[in-house]
């Protein structure tokens, strides 16, 4: 409904009930269904079967409010009833303001999540833990969003902050489990400048501290900083360029693994760093579809994001993108 005061929303949804068995390689999430399948319990001798379900029912509203353009509220609430965590309702607000004369949006947020450990989470052989709770989190966050010179010129600037009961990870035995306590916060940044109609470049950074609250010690696979950046250049009609660069900092990694050739592998996760490049071609001039070239970790750098698991060398890949 739109009048010349403002806009309003409203919305109400159902998600019903999933009676169908799922696999030990799969998880129940808002309402949708998931299907039967056997697990591989990693390689010691045959498939092992798992026949495990799970049930959940939500309902869901949610409004949206406009004053004249300039001011912004969302509010929502989610109640879902799991069959094995009972009923629960995670609420959620956010507000926003457009200082139009300066190009820039502020907004806020405020919101509560609930997290069912998943069925491989329950269940995998050697790795789930039937005794694991939900995981429960309320976050904060507050932003700018910058816009000018006709849109040529964007900027993101995200600060959050979430608390967390009952963090799902994995503990030192490589098995779910629970971190009773723990909090995660950062920021992050991201600005694109349109030099042209056909070109275009971008950089992010992300900022990211994660504490178990119970020991002190730092959250593991959480690197403090990443960084990245792209550039995308239509060199022609329909033949579209792409190069993405990434760096993520270290990460802690306080597991200890042996390798295929019998190495003992411990500390941190290195650093690493990748240099993606990409070709898109439209071929409407002759079929409806598109070619697509790509040169995955093009600089052929070593590195690992688990321990014990290097990532690809450099890769080449083609593709056909149909369109009907």
């Amino acid at each position: 409904m739109r009048s010349a005061r403002g806009t309003r929303g409203r919305g109400i949804g159902i998600h019903g009930p999933d009676r169908e068995p799922e696999s030990s390689e799969s998880a129940l999430h808002d309402g949708l269904p998931a299907h039967a399948d056997d697990s591989n319990s990693g390689g010691f001798g045959g498939v092992t079967d798992v026949a495990e379900g799970l049930q959940s029912r939500s309902v869901y509203a949610q409004s949206h409010l406009e004053w004249r353009e300039r001011l912004l509220l969302d509010t929502g609430i989610r109640l879902e009833d799991h069959s094995r965590y009972g009923a629960y309702g995670v609420p959620r607000v956010s507000l926003g303001f457009h200082l139009r004369e300066a190009g820039l949006k502020f907004r806020g947020g405020y919101g509560r999540a609930f997290t069912a450990p998943t069925l491989t989470d329950l269940f995998y052989p050697g790795y789930g833990s039937p005794t694991l709770k939900p995981e429960r989190s309320l976050t904060w966050e507050g932003g700018v969003d910058g816009s000018w010179l006709e849109d040529r010129v964007t900027a993101k600037a995200t600060w959050y902050t979430t608390r967390f009961r009952d963090l799902i990870q994995s503990n030192s035995f490589f098995v779910a489990d629970n971190v009773g306590s723990a909090r995660i916060e950062g920021e992050e940044y991201s600005a694109r400048f349109h030099a042209s109609p056909r070109l275009s470049i971008e950089a992010r950074a992300a900022h990211l501290l994660g504490k178990n609250l119970v020991t002190g010690a730092r959250l593991a696979k959480r690197p403090e900083w990443r960084a990245g950046g792209s550039v995308e250049a239509e060199a022609a009609h329909g033949l579209v360029a792409v190069a993405d660069f990434w760096w993520s900092a270290s990460m802690l990694d306080p597991f200890v693994f042996v390798d295929a050739d019998g190495h003992v592998l411990r500390g941190d996760t290195p650093e690493r760093a990748s240099l993606d490049l990409g070709v898109n071609a439209s071929l409407a001039r002759w079929i409806p579809a598109e070619l697509r070239l790509r040169v995955e970790n093009a600089l052929d750098r070593k590195y690992s994001d688990v321990k014990g698991f290097p990532a690809l060398e450099r890769a080449f890949r083609v593709g056909l993108a149909v369109n009907p």
